[in-house]
């Protein structure tokens, strides 16, 4: 599978979840629509998402976070802009990403992962990746 398999049709057709996958670690799952995100191209995403969950971007978020993958408004091709937001338009996390592949010709608005602490089963508390229409 490649990123070419990313468009806004294909993601919002995944509706809550038969599975979770791990994530980078332990205590962070993935649902069904997260984890064709990362089987097709945007595991990097999910591991910058991850890498973010500091004490601040924790406590801050209070249980939810609203992450977005933005394209820059510069003129640099294939720059990107994560940022976490806490759903009250605080700023809880951003990164500038140098050079990204992420179709964003298909999708301009560019990308929305939701992160949850939640409760599944196997793993106890952890935080649950899911896209929008998952929730």
């Amino acid at each position: 599978m490649n990123i070419n398999n990313l468009n806004p049709e294909v993601l919002n057709g995944f509706c809550g979840t038969e599975s979770y996958t791990y994530g980078p670690y332990r205590k962070f799952v993935m649902t069904d629509g997260a984890t064709y995100l990362c089987d097709n191209g945007c595991a990097w995403f999910l591991d910058l998402v991850a890498s973010h969950q500091t004490r601040s971007v924790i406590d801050g978020s209070a249980g939810f976070q609203f992450w977005k993958l933005l394209p820059t408004k510069n003129d640099a091709k294939n720059m990107a802009k994560a940022v976490c937001e806490d759903g009250n338009g605080n700023v809880l996390a951003k990164q500038l990403i140098p050079y990204t592949d992420f179709p964003f010709h298909k999708m301009p608005q560019g990308l929305t992962l939701y992160v949850q602490l939640g409760y599944v089963p196997s793993v106890g508390e952890c935080w649950v990746a899911m896209l929008p229409s998952e929730y």
